[in-house]
């Protein structure tokens, strides 16, 4: 892990959080507010343009959004544990961040996070939380709707592989102004219109988060050669579908 990262992870897990009754739908990050004589503004670990997708599609931008949020949404960080640091783009200096948070009421939740290096700090650019609960999931289902993903991608029609294969609330970042909603993402997307357009993704980690979602992160190869981070939501007909979407 990066000696910068481990130092400020070891941190905040050191200092000690004000606990409140958490709504699980909105689950908080161990990166909320530190504590010493008094309260110190977690705001300057954030990048300017840094985005917080919440579980129900909503999102906030930027240090002084995010900082509000956790003011609002404090809690005690329990444990952690990370699953996968992945450099994402080293000449970005930009690290993919799969891990597990518990909290003092032994709730579980996972985030990915987006990570950029600067010449001081690790600066947290993205951040995305869900509720972690054990939950019997196929993912044969998911390698399928990925495999319908590539399909449709190579078949060079944006508006069929978003209106088949993404939510109807899908946000899609790359570090500029969110893509919200699948007409927006359509027209995000007409490079793949080319006729030599063509991409396939290899999953490196997929985890179940809960019955509901998976989260996934993997290498693009092709007209793209990067790493992608997707996020699989159900849903109302129990098909899987991209909800984020982020490559950079």
């Amino acid at each position: 892990m990066n000696l910068r990262y481990s130092v400020l992870f070891l941190g905040w897990m050191l200092v000690m959080l004000v606990a409140c009754k958490q709504n699980k739908d909105t689950p908080p990050s161990p990166v909320q507010k530190e504590y010493s004589a008094k309260p110190i503004s977690i705001k300057n670990l954030y990048l300017e343009d840094a985005v917080k997708i919440l579980y129900d599609g909503s999102y906030l931008t930027g240090p002084d959004e995010i900082l509000n949020h956790y003011t609002k949404n404090p809690m005690d960080v329990k444990d952690s544990r990370i699953f996968i640091d992945l450099i994402a783009n080293e000449k970005k200096g930009l690290t993919y961040e799969m891990s597990e948070i518990i909290d003092a009421n032994d709730l579980k939740y996972q985030q990915i996070l987006i990570w950029k290096d600067t010449d001081t700090l690790r600066h947290q650019a993205f951040e995305h939380i869900a509720p972690k609960r054990k939950a019997d999931v196929d993912l044969s289902e998911i390698n399928a709707s990925r495999e319908q993903w590539m399909e449709l991608c190579n078949a060079h029609n944006s508006k069929d592989l978003i209106h088949k294969m993404y939510s109807e609330n899908t946000l899609y970042y790359n570090h500029k102004p969110m893509v919200v909603g699948r007409e927006e993402l359509v027209k995000e997307y007409d490079y793949m219109n080319r006729a030599n357009y063509k991409l396939t993704l290899k999953p490196i980690i997929v985890e179940v988060v809960n019955e509901d979602c998976v989260f996934e992160i993997g290498q693009c190869e092709g007209s793209y050669n990067g790493k992608y981070i997707i996020v699989w939501r159900k849903d109302f007909s129990e098909k899987w579908e991209v909800f984020i979407d982020s490559n950079i």
